[in-house]
């Protein structure tokens, strides 16, 4: 299991703006075990000893728009601002792949069910302009093995932007 000071210190990494990210030793290790990506305790990442990636990967950008009506006329349009960003892909979770399905899934549930605003980390980067709600997780299970026990699901995940920061 990965310490979860560990992952602190990967997520402070990618959203400092401060000129230290060369003497991180923390990040230096991630990457050259595989890390791509991480949101909350959960790690992305591909290496020769374990596979936990995403897919599948949409983003939503939109705006608010208010609607005037006008009797015997065009409805008129006005621009309130942005409305928040949302995200979705799906998490792989393989027992073959040097990942407990179960013990990943129940992460990310405890994100979404915690309300727990999260840095979502992309390859090398914060994305986005504030931390993410993980709004909704479903489970597929596509394998099941002995005892009931999950050999191979994905998880669809669907994210909101945080704008509180």
């Amino acid at each position: 299991m990965i310490p979860v000071s560990f992952i602190t210190n990967l997520l402070d990494f990618f959203t400092s703006s401060t000129s230290d990210k060369d003497d991180n030793p923390d990040v230096d290790v991630a990457f050259r075990l595989g890390a791509v990506g991480a949101i909350g305790d959960v790690l992305f990442e591909v290496s020769s000893f374990r596979v936990l990636t995403y897919k599948d990967f949409k983003r939503s950008t939109k705006i608010r728009i208010a609607k005037h009506e006008i009797i015997g006329q065009t409805p008129l349009l006005e621009f309130l601002g942005q409305d928040v960003e949302e995200v979705a892909f799906k998490v792989q979770l393989h027992s073959g792949l040097g990942v407990n399905p179960w013990n990943e899934y129940v992460k990310l549930l405890e994100l979404c069910r915690n309300g727990e605003a999260n840095y979502l980390i992309i390859a090398t980067h914060a994305f986005g302009r504030y931390k993410w709600l993980i709004e909704s997780v479903d489970l597929d299970v596509i394998h099941w093995g002995p005892k009931s026990s999950i050999l191979n699901c994905e998880c669809d995940l669907k994210l909101k932007e945080y704008a509180r920061g």
